[in-house]
């Protein structure tokens, strides 16, 4: 049944993959002051409510896309990286409202997101800023900076 409803939609149409998830990237802030982005090494990422995993094995990762639940209001996310002093856990909880959003005859409705809020916990992660707070439907944008101290 699902093939019939991709198919019934134009090219144009068709739903993007990463249409429900939060673009988030990381960086770093050198003592100059200069913001630069980065890779987090051996990374590992699992949704808390959900039991997603991103991958089931640790990934270098510059940007990630992180599925929301689209059954809440709230999505929270453990990554954990790993390095030569150990493994360091931090959990981020994205809170957002929902907004139905017409696409177009053939394909109906989606969900566009609002994220209202970022707050995190754990200790590799300095700080977490919403850089583009809107999540819509044909719109490839990052929307969620991670800054992860030098």
């Amino acid at each position: 049944m699902l093939y019939l409803f991709i198919s019934s939609c134009n090219n144009d149409d068709i739903y993007l993959s990463n249409q429900q998830a939060v673009q988030a990237s990381f960086y770093t802030v050198r003592e100059s002051g200069e913001v630069k982005d980065t890779v987090v090494y051996s990374l590992f990422a699992y949704g808390l409510e959900n039991d997603k995993i991103l991958d089931n094995d640790t990934v270098d990762a510059s940007s990630l896309f992180l599925p929301l639940d689209l059954n809440s209001n709230q999505t929270q996310w453990v990554l954990n990286t790993i390095k030569s002093t150990g493994t360091f856990s931090a959990t981020i909880t994205f809170e957002y409202e929902k907004e139905l959003d017409f696409v177009s005859g053939n394909s109906g409705m989606t969900q566009n997101i609002i994220l209202k809020k970022v707050s995190h916990t754990g200790s590799f992660i300095d700080s977490v800023v919403i850089s583009y707070p809107n999540i819509n439907y044909d719109e490839n944008q990052e929307n969620v900076k991670i800054y992860i101290p030098n």
